[in-house]
């Protein structure tokens, strides 16, 4: 069975990092993950409100455009 050095020692050997310099920078641990998470759904939810904010400008726009045009 091969352990994590031998999956990515070619890689490694062409990085030219040290072991240690290589799992900080090539592996992401949980609580890493979780942080990510986290900060994606924050994201999710500003362009959903900004989504938002711009399909409801776009209606108020169109509704100024057609009272002009009426006009």
């Amino acid at each position: 069975m091969s352990n994590w050095k031998d999956d990515c020692r070619e890689h490694k050997e062409e990085t030219g990092l040290s072991w240690a310099e290589y799992h900080e920078r090539y592996f992401v641990h949980r609580h890493q993950l979780d942080d990510l998470h986290t900060q994606i759904e924050t994201l999710t939810e500003h362009v959903e409100a900004n989504k938002n904010t711009y399909q409801k400008m776009q209606r108020e726009l169109h509704e100024v455009r057609a009272l002009v045009n009426h006009e």
